[in-house]
């Protein structure tokens, strides 16, 4: 009778034995499904990722083309603004020599027929006449003011001292507007002559809006090296503006969209700090770095863009 029990027993612990191991073996096929997948996963996720790093090492070389393109394309703008910069002023002295050898002249020979004329007339057709000498006499101020002005003798060079250019226009704006201008240099800066050329025209059209707007007879002008940029300030104490009427509308009152134009196409920029009663503070920010144009080119080459890689 035990050793029936026992048999049984041990059956029943065999079947148990046997159902474990069924189950391991399950066990074991499903892990070993699962692994295969997770192998299958693994191998799809490292082909997404290198197929990612592909994608962005792609787009970190465009991303350099296109810089280099934007470098090129900016120093191109800088160039081309330059040698415009140096046609107007030769073409302005152009005008300026034309008016000087030929309208000049011509007028001076009429002065001289007239006044050789009057000696032989009566006094009274000599009093007439004499008008008309007048009229001829402001002629020739006009046209030796328009040549300065056209062709400010200051201007002549390739590179010059932005001081001495400053110095120039302070005595001009006095002899010419009666306004007395302060000029204050840090130190004496010589630059090329597209930039001595554009900070003298900015400077000179703030100077005139001085004149113009703010109803004073003084003016300051400082000029400031700061590393690796000029620092040029035109302030007043005058009646000032009000920025914000000026800037939001895009029209760039008093010609400061003008100014900012041609500035930012050379690096530089122009701020205002101004408020109705308390003056005008112009600040003009220009970099000293600069690549002249190419002397009488009439383009400037057009270099290719870095070829991309095809996807």
């Amino acid at each position: 009778m035990k050793e029936t029990y026992e048999t049984e027993a041990m059956a029943a612990s065999n079947e148990q034995l046997r159902a474990v191991n069924k189950h391991l073996r399950s066990t074991n096929e499903e892990l070993a499904a699962a692994k295969e997948d997770l192998q299958v996963v693994h191998d799809e996720l490292q082909a997404l990722n290198e197929e990612l790093w592909n994608k962005l090492e792609k787009t970190n070389r465009i991303n350099s083309d296109l810089q280099d393109l934007v470098t090129v394309r900016t120093e191109q703008i800088k160039q081309l603004t330059s040698e415009l910069i140096l046609s107007e002023q030769a073409e302005r002295q152009r005008i300026a020599q034309l008016l000087h050898d030929d309208l000049q002249q011509l007028l001076i020979a009429f002065q001289i027929r007239v006044t050789a004329l009057s000696r032989s007339l009566s006094d009274k057709q000599a009093a007439r006449l004499g008008e008309a000498g007048t009229l001829i006499a402001q002629a020739l101020n006009v046209t030796r003011t328009l040549t300065v002005e056209l062709s400010p003798p200051v201007l002549s060079g390739e590179d010059a001292d932005i001081t001495t250019t400053l110095d120039w226009l302070a005595l001009r704006m006095a002899h010419v507007h009666k306004l007395k201008v302060e000029v204050v240099s840090t130190c004496p800066v010589r630059v090329p002559g597209p930039i001595n050329m554009l900070m003298y025209q900015v400077t000179r059209e703030l100077l005139f809006n001085v004149v113009k707007h703010a109803g004073v007879d003084r003016a300051r002008v400082k000029l400031i090296r700061e590393e690796d940029r000029l620092l040029l300030v035109v302030e007043d104490d005058g009646a000032g503006f009000d920025p914000a009427v000026l800037q939001p509308t895009g029209q760039g009152g008093f010609g400061l969209r003008s100014m900012r134009q041609r500035l930012s196409l050379l690096g530089g920029c122009l701020e205002v700090d101004a408020a109705p009663g308390r003056g005008t503070r112009m600040m003009l920010f220009l970099p000293l770095k600069y690549e002249p144009a190419v002397a009488g080119a009439t383009h400037l080459p057009n270099p290719r863009p870095a070829r991309l890689k095809p996807a």
